[in-house]
């Protein structure tokens, strides 16, 4: 699996090869292509920004950051041809007091029977909700989960529904918060924004004992 929101090469070229640089017009795929897109800028622009400085990490107060999370499942992983491929909003909530972070990722769509030029588009329902058991935010001087004052790290889990099967994605996110804002307008947090990966999450099919491989990236800004 890869960081594909932030891949040199944007993810929905790898893949609709033949269908880059060009569109059928507004079908549901171009619309898909285009949110994936769009998500791929967002998250090239936060990613590229600094960590925020270690000394002026608030140490009180919330900060709240709106982005997007792309998700997939890998249900057989001799098969790339299955994988299901999902874009979503994400909207986290930084409580700096309590070191925490909560949020949840929804507004989902997905793609899967993957081929060079096609794919076929999948209702994904439910909601992913982040940090509901663990979260973290600093140097986490007991347990060593994270290490500097400008990281975070946070629990994740979710039942979705995908063509009428259910996957209960589990996981942990962790990174960072970028960005220090010199003066931060009204409302406006130092921090500017965040990133977050999960490279070792895991889906439950249908209630099966049996766990799939799945990826989270969520990416954030403080507007």
């Amino acid at each position: 699996m890869t960081n594909f929101l932030t891949s040199a090469v944007p993810f929905t070229c790898l893949l609709f090869a033949a269908a880059c640089g060009g569109s059928n017009g507004g079908s549901e795929l171009d619309s898909f292509e285009d949110r994936i897109l769009d998500a791929q800028e967002e998250a090239e622009r936060i990613a590229a920004i600094p960590g925020t400085a270690w000394a002026q990490m608030p140490t009180r107060g919330t900060a709240s950051f709106a982005g997007s999370a792309a998700l997939i499942i890998d249900p057989i992983e001799e098969r790339d041809d299955d994988d299901i491929v999902v874009i979503g909003d994400a909207s986290l909530t930084a409580n700096f007091g309590r070191g925490s972070m909560t949020g949840t990722i929804d507004n989902m769509q997905g793609i899967t029977n993957l081929t060079e030029t096609d794919g076929d588009m999948v209702d994904v329902n439910g909601v992913i909700n982040i940090g509901n058991d663990l979260s973290i935010i600093g140097d986490d001087f007991d347990d060593n989960l994270t290490d500097n004052p400008n990281d975070w790290l946070a629990d994740y889990n979710g039942l979705l529904t995908i063509e009428g099967d259910r996957y209960e994605v589990e996981g942990i996110l962790e990174d960072q918060f970028v960005g220090t804002r010199a003066n931060p307008a009204s409302g406006q947090s130092v921090v500017r924004g965040i990133i977050g990966f999960d490279e070792d999450g895991y889906a439950t099919v249908n209630g099966q004992m049996e766990e799939v491989p799945a990826y989270l990236e969520v990416f954030g800004e403080n507007r």
